[in-house]
């Protein structure tokens, strides 16, 4: 498998992603941003293709049959599918589940887009980089 491309961008973003959680956890809170990006190319990256939006993150494509531990739970606590795990509620304000938390930091928040339109703008900064580091840490363990 370390011949595939795929494989390769997988273990590169995965390396960025530890990076990003060392920094935060040294105290630069604002890696949050550039580790949501990872986490996005990793867990719920879309693109349109013909009019319609398609998949195209890359842990579902090189572990296609990957489940993770909820989050709070222990590693080998109760697990679910990759989608469904995604789906997952976050107690943020407002609420949102992980896919639209990763979605909102990368889109609105400044990992890797500005749109400041009030009702759309993502939990505070500290929720935020809380959840995102927490997120990033269940992939890291399991990956």
């Amino acid at each position: 498998m370390p011949d595939n491309p795929l494989y390769t961008y997988t273990q590169e973003i995965l390396g960025m992603l530890r990076a990003c959680v060392e920094h935060i956890q040294a105290g630069q809170a604002l890696f949050y941003r550039p580790a949501a990006v990872q986490l996005r190319m990793l867990l719920c990256d879309t693109t349109r293709r013909h009019g319609q939006i398609v998949d195209i993150s890359l842990l579902p494509q090189v572990s296609p049959r990957l489940s993770l531990p909820l989050l709070g739970e222990a590693p080998d606590g109760d697990r679910r599918p990759l989608e469904t795990w995604l789906e997952q509620s976050l107690p943020t304000q407002p609420p949102l589940s992980v896919r639209q938390l990763i979605r909102r930091v990368c889109d609105q928040d400044g990992g890797a887009h500005v749109d400041l339109k009030p009702q759309r703008l993502p939990p505070a900064q500290e929720a935020c980089a809380a959840w995102i580091l927490a997120i990033a840490r269940v992939i890291l363990a399991e990956m």
